[in-house]
């Protein structure tokens, strides 16, 4: 989908249309290394935890 440098191939946009999910980008503060995460929202966050408490509790 696209050739160069890391820090212009690694974006949130094309990351996110590649693998059809909310991407985040950011730079280590540390070792100013990228950094590339999911982002997940509050509805899922609790669809998660509802199917863990099936699943644990039940």
């Amino acid at each position: 989908m696209a050739d160069d440098t890391p820090e212009r191939v690694f974006t949130e946009a094309l990351l996110s249309r590649a693998y059809a999910a909310d991407i985040a980008v950011s730079r280590n503060p540390v070792n100013n290394n990228l950094e590339i995460t999911t982002r997940v929202d509050e509805a899922s966050k609790e669809k998660d935890a509802a199917l863990l408490k099936k699943i644990c509790c039940e």
